[in-house]
């Protein structure tokens, strides 16, 4: 079963296709563009691979998209982040529910990575 450990995961192996190459100097439009294309790399990977084992269907993957674009509440192409807060079970600070650490004690957080259905 896929769960919130295999979320993570995959967060952190984003992180590290995210990573500025040390010998290249680039402006705040360039980081964004590669790592746009790097994360492009990365689904487009990710949906080849489900395609070819044969874990979902190619019409089934549109249908989970448009699910997945209406849990914002807006049918828009995109999937605006939550930024909702939860108390940090160490300091009782409120810290975004995504976050894997508290901003204000430094305890490690379980991140709710998937967004709740309105």
């Amino acid at each position: 079963m896929f769960g919130v450990g295999h979320l993570t995961a995959a967060r952190e192996l984003m992180r590290s296709f995210s990573q500025p190459y040390d010998d290249v100097v680039e402006t705040d439009v360039e980081v964004l563009q590669r790592r746009l294309d790097q994360q492009n790399l990365v689904i487009q990977t990710l949906l080849a691979l489900l395609l070819e084992k044969g874990v979902v269907k190619e019409d089934e993957f549109r249908e989970w998209v448009k699910r997945m674009d209406q849990l914002d509440g807006a049918r828009d192409g995109k999937l605006a982040e939550d930024r909702s807060e939860a108390p940090c079970p160490s300091c009782g600070k409120p810290n975004v529910r995504t976050a894997s650490k508290c901003r204000h004690c430094g305890e490690e957080l379980e991140p709710d990575l998937v967004p709740p259905r309105p």
